[in-house]
């Protein structure tokens, strides 16, 4: 995790893009930071979603990831370092909700405060 001086002022996450390649081959673009599960050759992301769709549907397992967010304050705390000013990477289709979106929406809250 990146870390920066205290009282810096962080920059919001950027943008949602999407890991190219397959299962097998993953690769995050450049510049992004991967918040997945671990994958072969992708080590797992602190910001990994515990919550699998499979185990649960997609609706509850964004909600019960927001809810580990807010249970967890100092994960967003250093997802508002790790992510200031940079995309985040996850297998999710660009068109489908996904829990980066529900992380830099919780950083972003964040940093209103």
């Amino acid at each position: 995790m990146r870390r920066r001086e205290a009282g810096s002022r962080l920059r919001a996450p950027g943008r949602r893009v999407q890991v190219q390649g397959d299962l097998f081959h993953g690769r995050v673009p450049d510049g992004a930071v991967y918040v997945g599960r671990a994958a072969p050759g992708l080590p797992a992301s602190p910001y990994a979603n515990p919550f699998p769709v499979r185990a649960h549907g997609l609706p509850e397992a964004l909600r019960l990831y927001r809810e580990h967010l807010a249970a967890h304050p100092g994960l967003v705390a250093a997802a508002a370092v790790d992510l200031a000013g940079r995309d985040y990477a996850c297998w999710c289709p660009p068109d489908r909700a996904c829990h980066g979106d529900d992380l830099a929406a919780a950083v972003t809250a964040r940093g209103r405060h």
